[in-house]
């Protein structure tokens, strides 16, 4: 997530470096990317609590 928050500028230049347009719709792309990305660790980890806690059927119903 950090990388992809810090560098998304450097990222996106890396594959189009001529076109301005692209390089400015990308960084955007990857700064909402990033955001949930964090959102995604926290979901993957009350899953894993949850499953721990022998209750499988609500992060089934959550990720699906």
């Amino acid at each position: 997530m950090s990388v992809l928050f810090i560098f998304r500028f450097r990222l996106f230049h890396l594959f189009t470096p001529t076109d301005i347009k692209a390089i400015e719709l990308g960084e955007d792309y990857l700064l909402i990317f990033s955001m949930l990305q964090l959102l995604m660790a926290v979901e993957i980890g009350l899953a894993g609590a949850y499953n721990g806690l022998s209750e499988t059927k609500t992060p089934a119903a959550i990720g699906s």
